[in-house]
């Protein structure tokens, strides 16, 4: 039987093996992380988390705050909606008393009612109403007319069935184009609520009504009482197309994202040119550049728009198309020269803030443009000064023809946002360059000392 080959001894140093005890090897080899030789940079790692969760615990804080806030007790401001209350039925005209007028008046005054609303006294014709309403004065008007008690009355008496309770007594006149969904949400629940009201208590006068008829009458009453006598309601500004949510809540605020991207997609364009263009003609050509951007952007939005089958055309005819640019223009131009000044300074002193500073900007443009300042904090009328409001505004008019007063002032702040910024990014520019300029001392100096 053959023996048994021995185990070939091997050599317990090798190359490797010495490498590995030299000092260059332990220089360059991986730590594991206890290592003693990893304090420091544990530290560092466990600091840099630290102060990242702290800033994103700040801006979450911050930016939902300010979100959530406009939200925040608005059952506690429904007495800002004012609502227009035009009484025409106050006289008594051949005994019969003004039932309707009254019950008005006594819904009008119940405490309850007026926790909801706040209801105010006027004297105007229908169509002064209707003005008063499209003027943006008030939320809604109920309109009582003239002498409609008496004209029950007679209708009754002659059996005149083309006299329709559910639409001839009261009248609510509104326009949901001033706000889709605040009219929706609010306007509309508290005026239901009136009517629910004056339902109940005109049901109370029935008595007094059968009194004052005569006997051979009475029995037409039957078919004309049975009925509730529920409010017309008059839409003056409806809104005709669901699509036109798009554009007046989520579009407006994607166009403070866009404007962004175009910053971030020019940003090489913008340093080649910095090479080849000095000093301020260089500043006029980047902010050129960034207008001619905001009108091509700003065209593909309203092209959407056009795709959609929206009416541009309900209130300037085929201008409309124009005026949606300009105002889409606008917009763009005084969120872009807004966020080109900030992202500039984030860049150069803490690049992760531009995130931040991004979804803060739409925090607080969207907070006070999409929730009814009536029902928000006196806090939210900052946003009567921002972009996104004022072009809110403006498009509201183009879409649904609401109340052109208030287009100057719009326009105005939208100018005067582009003009603003633009004129900042002289001074921002010259002032990233010097902390350059600075930061690039500084280096070299510290690379001269360390030789």
């Amino acid at each position: 039987m053959a023996a048994a080959q021995p185990t070939p001894i091997r050599r317990r140093s090798t190359i490797v093996d010495s490498l590995k005890r030299t000092e260059t090897f332990r220089q360059i080899s991986k730590f594991s992380w206890w290592d003693s030789e990893m304090k420091r940079e544990r530290l560092k790692v466990y600091s840099t988390f630290l102060r990242n969760y702290l800033i994103l615990s700040v801006i979450l804080t911050v930016i939902l705050s300010i979100y959530w806030g406009s939200y925040y007790k608005r059952e506690q401001h429904y007495d800002n909606f004012r609502i227009l209350v035009v009484n025409g039925d106050q006289s008594e005209i051949n005994g019969v008393q003004p039932l309707v007028g009254k019950t008005i008046e006594g819904v009008a005054s119940n405490p309850r009612i007026q926790s909801i609303g706040k209801w105010l006294p006027g004297n105007f014709t229908r169509e002064e109403t209707i003005e008063e309403v499209h003027k943006q004065r008030y939320w809604a008007a109920i309109y009582v007319k003239p002498n409609i008690s008496y004209q029950l009355y007679e209708a009754i008496s002659q059996n005149n069935t083309q006299f329709n309770v559910t639409e001839n007594l009261v009248e609510v006149i509104y326009e949901t184009g001033r706000d889709l969904l605040t009219m929706q949400s609010y306007v509309m629940t508290i005026l239901k609520n009136f009517e629910k009201a004056f339902i109940q208590g005109f049901k109370q006068t029935y008595p007094v009504l059968l009194q004052e008829l005569p006997d051979d009458a009475k029995t037409n009453a039957i078919s004309f009482l049975s009925k509730p006598p529920t409010f017309y309601y008059y839409d003056h500004r409806p809104v005709l197309s669901s699509v036109l949510l798009a554009p007046l809540q989520l579009g407006l605020t994607y166009l403070v994202v866009f404007a962004f991207f175009q910053f971030i997609m020019t940003i090489k364009i913008q340093l080649f040119l910095a090479t080849k263009v000095q000093g301020f003609k260089y500043i006029l050509l980047r902010i050129f550049i960034s207008q001619v951007s905001y009108v091509v952007i700003s065209l593909a939005y309203v092209v959407l728009n056009a795709a959609y089958k929206l009416d541009y055309k309900a209130t300037f005819g085929h201008s409309g198309f124009l005026v949606l640019w300009s105002i889409s223009y606008l917009t763009m131009a005084s969120l872009g020269g807004l966020n080109e000044n900030v992202a500039l300074l984030c860049f150069t002193y803490f690049p992760p803030l531009v995130g931040g500073w991004l979804v803060l900007l739409m925090a607080t443009n969207v907070a006070p443009t999409v929730s009814p300042m009536a029902l928000t904090n006196h806090f939210f009328r900052y946003g009567y000064a921002l972009p996104i409001h004022n072009s809110y505004e403006l498009v509201k008019v183009v879409f649904c023809n609401t109340y052109k007063g208030q287009m100057g002032r719009n326009f105005g702040i939208l100018i005067a946002w582009v003009v603003l910024s633009n004129l900042m990014i002289p001074f921002t520019m010259i002032h990233v360059s010097k902390v350059k300029a600075r930061r690039d001392r500084e280096a070299k100096e510290r690379a001269l000392e360390g030789k």
